[in-house]
Parts: structure tokens; C-alpha cells; sequence
């Protein structure tokens, strides 16, 4: 029986180098995400379906033990669910000014600087729910007040805003995802 090769140093720090990167890439995705309050679509929907209040799908095939792997398969599932014009909004070539590219401001004031990316209210419930299940592994879920907590808590507040006022402006359709593969 033939002895499988061991993986070599480089190949493992090159894994945990990308699994890092994606992380941190991750991390600064879902600051900008979290901190958008961004302009209605002119299309704001607002039963609950479209309000973005779908819970983060659970996808077995995604258990992986090793996190790269794991966030990878998360990231084709989500990829998988769309059509060739949310996906073409989805996944953008990395750029540093495509990935700097967020702001806390409403998208309508926004005049040169627009968001890249999909956002959740062109998204149907199913797509939302494997979207978050992404974000809530990027962002994490072991912690109270912090990460998967802590977005949860903006996209409610948010929500809660707009039912108050019913501006546009605010609720948890407006908010942004993109995907900058590496090269």
C-alpha cells in the first residue's frame, strides 16, 4: 500500500497565509457591511420575506473541519444560487479600490464613490440565507455582542429605523456583499 506524502511546511503556511488573508479581507468586508447605512433601491421591498430577516442557512456539505476549505465551499454555495447578473455584482476582480470601497453614507449621497457589490434587498430569501451563513462564518458566532451577535444586531436596528420612518434609506435590504477572489 502506496504511503500518501506529507504535505510540505510550505504548502501549510501557504494554506494558513490565504486562510488568513481571507480572513482579514473577510474582517474588513464586513466592517464596511456593517457600517453601511446606504440609500433605497427604488425597488425597497418591505414584506418580511424581502426585509432581509432570513435566518443563515445551515449547509452540511460545508462541515469542513479545516476553515479555508470550509469558507471556500460557503462562498461557491452562495455563488451557486445566484443568476449571471447578481453574480457578475457579486464577485468583482480584486482591486485595492474596489475592495476600499465603502462608506457609512446613504448610497444617495454617493455621487462618484457608488458601492460595489449585491445588496441583500435584490436578493431572494434563499440567497440571503446562504449569504449570512457566509458572513456568520467570517465574522464568527462564539462570541455574545461581537461578530455574527453584533451584525445581526445593526441589521435589526436598522430595520427598526426604517419601520419607524419608512425611509428608504435605512433597513437591511440597502446593506452590501461582494467577493474579491484571490489571485
Amino acid at each position: 500500500m502506496k504511503s500518501k506524502p506529507k504535505k510540505s511546511q510550505n504548502t501549510m503556511m501557504d494554506r494558513k497565509d490565504a486562510f488568513k488573508t481571507l480572513r482579514i479581507l473577510g474582517a474588513i468586508s464586513l466592517f464596511g457591511f456593517s457600517t453601511i447605512l446606504s440609500s433605497c433601491s427604488k425597488n425597497y421591498k418591505t414584506s418580511s420575506e424581502t426585509r432581509s430577516d432570513s435566518n443563515p442557512m445551515e449547509i452540511p456539505t460545508c462541515n469542513s473541519t479545516d476553515d479555508f476549505d470550509k469558507m471556500l465551499c460557503l462562498i461557491n454555495t452562495l455563488k451557486a444560487q445566484m443568476d449571471e447578473n447578481q453574480l457578475a455584482k457579486l464577485q468583482l476582480p480584486y482591486s485595492k479600490s474596489s475592495a476600499t470601497k465603502w462608506s457609512n453614507l446613504p448610497q444617495k449621497g454617493l455621487l462618484l464613490n457608488k458601492r460595489v457589490g449585491l445588496n441583500l434587498g435584490s436578493m431572494n430569501p434563499t440567497q440571503i440565507s446562504y449569504a449570512k451563513a457566509l458572513i456568520k462564518e467570517l465574522s464568527g458566532s462564539n462570541y455574545s455582542n461581537e461578530g455574527w451577535n453584533e451584525i445581526e444586531q445593526i441589521l435589526s436596528s436598522d430595520n427598526y429605523i426604517h419601520s419607524l420612518n419608512n425611509r428608504d434609506m435605512y433597513g437591511s435590504p440597502n446593506y452590501y456583499l461582494s467577493i474579491f477572489p484571490m489571485r
